[in-house]
């Protein structure tokens, strides 16, 4: 979420009327590191999908349960939230959300049922309930839409200069518009992941069901930024055209 809080803040950037935000906060509001953001994709690739996978495939090779294999795959989310730590001081908030829905899915099926598969159908459930929270961010229910706070926390530097930047941004209709777009794609692509968890977890061997579960969320995650930072660019672009065309309109 990292570039897609960067490339929305990118996509006011030519609004008419944006003159008026001070350079300082505009300056607040796009700092994007490359750098730290490929090294933490790595850090969540190496720990949170690879090492939890292999964890599960040698502990099963060693004779373990599904439902204990699982249990022991939520090692690898916990060591790529130590190394976080160590690099800023703060939990990742990706760690975090994998071993909540590890411990979530273990804890529901203990108590419901000690069929394995229900694991990975809780996975789903939780994918999809997450969708339709963003979704619903879009009613009046809701000030402003999820992906906007998103936006405004890795989108910014975390300065209030840069939080105040963000804000100011509300008041233009393209940027509101982007906000609900990019919402509202986020939470249908967490609605389609959630189906598709379902088919596959009933129609596949478990080991397959849970090897697609840990892979094909971050391929969607990835895709979704990718979307993103291509949409927000056009937008942004869109923009500088308008103020262009306004500065040389004839009084």
């Amino acid at each position: 979420m990292v570039a897609e809080g960067d490339s929305v803040a990118k996509s006011s950037a030519g609004e008419p009327g944006d003159q008026a935000v001070p350079t300082s906060e505009k300056r607040a509001g796009k700092r994007w590191d490359a750098r730290e953001m490929v090294i933490g994709l790595v850090i969540t690739v190496v720990f949170d999908v690879g090492l939890s996978i292999a964890v599960f495939s040698v502990a099963k090779n060693m004779g373990a349960s599904d439902l204990a294999a699982y249990l022991y795959s939520a090692i690898g989310p916990v060591l790529g939230m130590a190394a976080e730590f160590i690099r800023h001081r703060r939990i990742d908030i990706v760690g975090v959300v994998i071993l909540a829905i590890i411990v979530l899915s273990v804890a529901v099926t203990v108590i419901g049922s000690d069929d394995p598969t229900v694991l990975l159908l809780k996975d789903s459930a939780l994918t999809g309930g997450l969708g339709v929270l963003i979704l619903a961010s879009l009613t009046p229910l809701f000030r402003r839409p999820l992906m906007y706070y998103m936006g405004r926390k890795f989108g910014t530097d975390g300065t209030e200069a840069g939080a105040t930047w963000w804000e100011s941004l509300w008041q233009y209709p393209s940027f509101r518009h982007s906000q609900r777009m990019i919402t509202g794609v986020w939470g249908i692509g967490y609605l389609a992941e959630a189906v598709a968890k379902v088919i596959w977890v009933l129609m596949l061997p478990f080991d397959t069901a849970y090897l697609l579960n840990q892979v094909v969320p971050l391929v969607i995650t990835v895709a979704l930024m990718g979307w993103t930072i291509w949409y927000a660019n056009r937008t942004r672009r869109a923009g500088e055209q308008r103020a262009a065309a306004a500065a040389v309109r004839p009084e």
